[in-house]
């Protein structure tokens, strides 16, 4: 039994037991005091991509199976929602999965990073190729309704390149994608059990420390694993909306909640058809949380396989599934705009958006096939642009302290600013800006101060002119957008409210002293 990779971020650790006893590895560990806790896996236990492959297809053009191939953007209303938000490189939206076809025309310019986790594939593990391998290929060329493929596919809806003159339309318009590829096909042996649990921690550690405002996961599995929960609590702490499918298993296993989709500050989706009816396969739960469309959609797919089969030939690069697999990645998609459009709201207040503004369908109110009902993309901009940042309540430790000297903590304060698609500059170097242009900042202190007063910056005549304040949240991390009224070559700053005015202001790495708020 030898060590594998750790976590330390969570506390955890794979083990690889190459050909031996899994049982007795498993007991040698349980009685070591230095092990707190074990979540093993059991042979044939493994997540399961959340799709279910059309096998009818319609060869009238513009039609799959009688579906319009843009059905999924009509019925939650994307049209109008794209005119008040298309989201931008800023914001980005990992998506986890079996692979990912980065040189495919619709997703290359999306890609902001890419990551394998796939730990066992050496060659290929902790590098950037997140492509399907040659065996996926081979298989997809054997059995072109019936593989392994699915995530180009997956992250085509998320955030396929959008208004380029060609091919599909992606839910996140302009967001940019973080592709990161992990095991999804497991082989039923005690040596395999382990690898894909790991390498989805692995992935989820990767996306939220890549800077992920969203994470797609479309995959479930109904075995609750504590390292899996572990990671998605992690990156719910670091202010990601995690956005998973609720799972396709109504009829094989009625109302069983599957993973991670069911974990808390997950936003669960459900499946709807054509018409906006649940269909027959998405999983009914408590846990689920709204629904999206899942039925014949038309997104990306590997240029090496053969694409959907229309009029008597095969797309190339394109591919018609359904599955809550699907809808997942339309709500994922909708809330990298929502974070876009508002990077001063928390994940929980997007989540709490996407339900307030759904449409309800079957029994009124919240229900456990629909959730809060069927997104409506352009509601659901509409409150985020005129929601109010949620202040909780003081608690005791929040009080004001007795009347003496204010204890002053000190921290770093890391951001990075954009205006348009151009990252400002360090240091005193100018950009040049246009009227209008949106200038957004996001970043953190360390450690996390809590409603920290923090203030972005222009730099007029030597000295620093405040262009807006924000407060930090509970995990010390802040966003800010603008749009700008005044042209010029700008040099833009983020500081404490109170800093000197003078220049010569710290830049993105900078040491702050502020007052202690909690």
């Amino acid at each position: 039994m030898t060590l594998a990779r750790a976590f330390p971020q969570i506390g955890w650790a794979e083990f690889a037991v190459p050909g031996g006893d899994v049982a007795t590895a498993r007991e040698e560990l349980l009685d070591d005091g230095r092990v707190f806790r074990l979540d093993w896996q059991r042979r044939g236990d493994a997540f399961e991509t959340q799709i279910v492959p059309s096998d009818s297809f319609t060869a009238t053009p513009g039609t799959i199976g009688g579906a319009s191939t843009d059905w999924q953007w009509q019925l939650p209303r994307f049209f109008t929602a794209w005119d008040l938000g298309r989201g931008s490189a800023a914001t980005r939206i990992a998506v986890l999965d079996s692979e990912i076809d980065i040189l495919h025309p619709e997703l290359a310019g999306k890609v902001a990073g890419a990551y394998n986790a796939e730990r066992q594939f050496p060659g290929t593990y902790q590098t950037t190729n997140v492509r399907a391998t040659d065996a996926q290929i081979a298989e997809a060329n054997t059995l072109p309704n019936d593989n392994d493929l699915h995530g180009s596919h997956v992250a085509g809806l998320a955030g396929a390149a959008t208004d380029n003159g060609s091919g599909v339309s992606g839910a996140g318009f302009d967001s940019a994608l973080l592709p990161v590829k992990v095991t999804l096909t497991v082989p039923r042996t005690p040596q395999g059990d382990a690898t894909y649990v790991a390498n989805v921690v692995d992935g989820i550690l990767w996306a939220t420390d890549a800077g992920a405002r969203v994470m797609n996961m479309s995959f479930g599995s109904g075995t609750y694993h504590q390292a899996l929960a572990d990671a998605v609590a992690y990156a719910v702490s670091r202010d990601v909306l995690p956005v998973a499918a609720a799972g396709n298993t109504q009829a094989s296993a009625p109302g069983v909640p599957l993973y991670p989709a069911a974990l808390p500050g997950v936003v669960a989706v459900g499946a709807v058809d054509t018409s906006g009816t649940i269909t027959s396969f998405s999983t009914n739960g408590a846990y689920v949380d709204v629904s999206a469309p899942g039925v014949r959609i038309l997104s990306t797919w590997d240029t090496r396989a053969p694409g959907q089969l229309l009029q008597g030939s095969r797309l190339t690069g394109y591919f018609s599934l359904s599955g809550t697999s699907m809808a997942s990645p339309i709500v994922a998609g909708l809330g990298g705009l929502m974070r876009d459009l508002r990077p001063d709201l928390a994940a929980g207040n997007i989540a709490s958006i996407l339900e307030a503004t759904a449409v309800d369908r079957g029994a009124p109110g919240r229900d456990v096939q629909y959730g809060a009902g069927i997104i409506d993309a352009e509601s659901a901009l509409r409150a985020t642009a005129g929601a109010a940042v949620a202040v909780p309540p003081p608690s005791p430790a929040a009080l004001p302290a007795p009347a003496g000297p204010v204890l002053r903590l000190t921290a770093q304060l890391r951001y990075r600013c954009t205006v348009g698609a151009k990252a400002v500059p360090t240091g005193a170097r100018r950009l040049a800006v246009a009227h209008g242009a949106r200038l957004v900042c996001r970043g953190r202190t360390t450690p996390a101060l809590r409603r920290a007063r923090l203030q972005v910056q222009r730099l007029v005549d030597g000295r620093w002119v405040g262009v807006g304040t924000v407060s930090t949240t509970a995990e010390g991390r802040f966003g800010f957008a603008v749009r700008l009224r005044t042209t010029g070559r700008w040099t833009i700053r983020a500081a404490v409210a109170a800093a000197p005015a003078r220049a010569g202001s710290a830049g993105p790495r900078a040491k702050l002293a502020v007052p202690r708020r909690d």
